[in-house]
């Protein structure tokens, strides 16, 4: 029995371009400035320019931290938002 591999197929300047005009709209809503409060409140918050430096200038970067502080939630937002690394986020299905 063969199988088949699925790859789908992204526009990736669409995908950008739809993630760009969502951080706008997100400004927005009701409730973002709560989020961002929160946000804000995790320990990952007070290291995300260091993570996005070393993402920019390091190959391979590992990040450790306590259970609940940002690093599996907050760590990938903060590389999307950051202008020099979101752009070249891609995705793997």
């Amino acid at each position: 029995m063969a199988f088949k591999t699925f790859v789908p197929t992204v526009n990736l300047q669409k995908l950008i371009e739809n993630y760009n005009a969502s951080k706008f709209d997100m400004t927005s809503k009701r409730n973002y400035n709560a989020i961002m409060a929160s946000r804000m409140q995790l320990p990952a918050y007070s290291h995300r320019l260091i993570v996005c430096t070393l993402v920019k200038t390091n190959q391979i970067v590992l990040i450790s931290g306590e259970t609940g502080c940002g690093k599996s939630t907050q760590v990938p937002q903060y590389l999307l938002d950051d202008p020099d690394i979101g752009g070249y986020i891609f995705i793997r299905f």
